[in-house]
């Protein structure tokens, strides 16, 4: 990995971990890369809702937080792997496979109305799939995103388009490589120089080891 690249993933994993807190560290993650997708205009008033459970037949839900384009009725949702190592990890086909697996059951199981396994009123999580449920008629796709600060192994081959009860589904997966690329591209600047800023109130923190 060179030393831009270094540089960048040290900066998100430091201010993830301070998002929160330590017992907070994948939130704080899903907040940041949820700030640097609207910053790179995939999302719009992203709304963050984490949540992992069991559903209906033992199946894996997750899900982290999701924006609703207005514009073409479609809803970007988005499921986030955190390490959080000192050195990257690689995110294979088979980790990516269970992520979305897990982003896929709970649409799923949104769009069925099986919302017995959800948390109480109120939560995030079960008013979003009460809004999945509500406009099940009126989606015109999904576009499903997997934020990590892995890095993509080269291995992973395209994922090709689903449907889930009848609506378009596109999968896409943003390693840590490819939001660098994004933002310095956006910024006009080179890696080593990002401005962030201009996505966290007063930037982004040096990474310390323990």
């Amino acid at each position: 990995m060179d030393q831009g690249l270094q540089i960048f993933r040290n900066d998100v994993v430091s201010q993830s971990l301070r998002e929160f807190g330590e017992d907070d560290r994948q939130n704080g993650f899903v907040a940041i890369v949820g700030r640097m997708l609207e910053e790179a205009e995939e999302f719009v008033d992203f709304t963050p809702c984490p949540y992992r459970g069991i559903g209906t037949r033992r199946r894996n839900l997750g899900i982290d937080g999701y924006s609703i384009d207005e514009a073409d009725g479609s809803f970007r949702i988005i499921i986030a792997n955190f390490y959080g190592r000192t050195e990257p990890d690689t995110l294979t086909q088979t980790s990516a496979k269970i992520e979305f697996s897990k982003l896929t059951n709970f649409i799923d199981e949104a769009l069925a109305g099986h919302d017995d396994h959800l948390p109480a009123d109120e939560d995030p999580a079960t008013d979003f799939s009460s809004i999945l449920l509500h406009h099940k008629q009126s989606i015109s796709r999904f576009r499903l995103y997997l934020a990590t600060d892995a890095i993509l192994s080269d291995r992973v081959r395209d994922w090709p388009a689903v449907s889930i009860e009848g609506i378009p589904a596109e999968f896409h997966i943003w390693d840590i490589q490819r939001f660098q690329d994004a933002l310095t591209s956006r910024s006009g600047r080179e890696a080593l120089t990002v401005d962030f800023t201009e996505i966290v109130d007063g930037g982004m923190l040096p990474l310390t080891e323990n």
